[in-house]
């Protein structure tokens, strides 16, 4: 478990850090990587190796840091470990609407395993939530 958040923490601050190349290194060569996307009631699904998901990280680090990233949830084996983590962004309340914030939650659950000595991120599930509304104040 102290390998496995050791990973984690390092994933994390390449995170931070807008890193790309260090961020997709934690990633085992032949990782599988699915994205889905939720809007308006529809899912979107992608699959994609780490050489694209190094690109779509290289275009989110682009936009800046805006993404919060919450505690990960942690659970290992001898041989594999899972961690979930929550991500939010906020976006500006609706022009017409000053009660309402919407925010999009991403839910990225890994899956390591340990190959060869290290361990590694050999399958990720993104799931992507977009527009969810938030009241900022009771009714």
């Amino acid at each position: 478990l102290k390998e496995v958040r050791q990973v984690l923490e390092g994933w994390q601050l390449a995170w931070k850090m807008s890193d790309a190349d260090t961020y997709t290194s934690y990633y085992w060569h032949k990782a599988e990587i699915r994205k889905i996307i939720v809007s308006d009631g529809k899912e979107q699904i992608e699959e994609f190796d780490v050489n694209q998901m190094r690109r779509q990280m290289e275009n989110i680090f682009s936009q800046g840091p805006s993404y919060k990233i919450g505690e990960p949830k942690l659970e290992a084996g001898s041989d594999a470990a899972r961690a979930t983590f929550e991500f939010f962004k906020e976006t500006p309340a609706e022009a017409y609407n000053k009660d309402i914030i919407k925010h999009d939650k991403w839910i990225k659950e890994l899956l390591f395993k340990k190959i060869k000595g290290n361990w590694k991120i050999v399958r990720e599930n993104w799931n992507i939530y977009k527009g969810i509304p938030e009241y900022t104040r009771k009714w």
